[in-house]
């Protein structure tokens, strides 16, 4: 997977789509966060940020050391902060959280 661009989408069509233009699917969750330098992330729910930072195989649980996670997500910055915040108390292995 190194140096690939690949996509984890609830999407079906928008995978493909993303495939037929350049890059790779077809990965869970937990191989993906578990090899990948950077995460990018766009959640809409509260609910999706706490299932996909912090569930069994999410990224605080089964992403690699030194993985760098860039948030997109469109939830409260109060509900983010806090996601955030658990991710880094569970997690010393994160290299950096940014939050656009």
């Amino acid at each position: 997977m190194m140096g690939s661009r690949c996509m984890l989408n609830r999407s079906k069509g928008k995978e493909q789509s993303f495939a037929a233009a350049c890059g790779k699917i077809g990965f869970t969750l937990k191989v993906l966060v578990g090899e990948a330098d950077i995460v990018m992330t766009c959640l809409p729910m509260p609910s999706d940020m706490e299932e996909i930072y912090l569930g069994t195989e999410g990224i605080v649980n089964q992403g690699r050391s030194g993985l760098t996670l860039i948030d997109f997500s469109t939830i409260s910055t109060e509900d983010l902060n806090l996601k955030i915040k658990l991710a880094a108390e569970r997690s010393r292995s994160l290299a950096k959280i940014f939050i656009m």
